[in-house]
């Protein structure tokens, strides 16, 4: 290869990694911070049941099914008085951080609501 040709293929290079970058920080921009806050609250709610032993709430409960409806995905632990004793399958915390992480972009404030809804 010449040089000529070496340094066209390093500018193309650049300007395909650039447009990548670019798009990344254009979804950054247009994250809802209330909504991800939002969530991430609840997330926290649930996961100070799994690492503070904070017992059951209502707060606990209506995180639970917060998250469950935003996200679709079905918790493996009723958090409620009547699952008292019961073993825990898994620890629902890190399957909806993995589906926060995924999905954050998506999410906005509806001032109508008072919630999160996806766009």
């Amino acid at each position: 290869m010449t040089i000529k040709k070496i340094i066209l293929t390093g500018v193309l290079l650049l300007l395909v990694g650039n447009t990548f970058a670019t798009d990344k920080n254009i979804d950054k921009k247009n994250i809802d911070k209330k909504a991800c806050k939002y969530v991430q609250e609840r997330i926290s709610t649930i996961e100070g049941f799994y690492t503070n032993d904070e017992g059951y709430s209502l707060e606990l409960l209506e995180a639970s099914k917060f998250l469950t409806n935003i996200s679709e995905i079905e918790s493996n632990y009723i958090y409620s008085y009547e699952a008292i004793g019961d073993a825990l399958e898994t620890n629902d915390v890190t399957t909806w951080k993995n589906w926060f992480e995924a999905n954050k972009h998506l999410l906005t404030w509806d001032d109508e609501l008072k919630t999160v809804v996806l766009k």
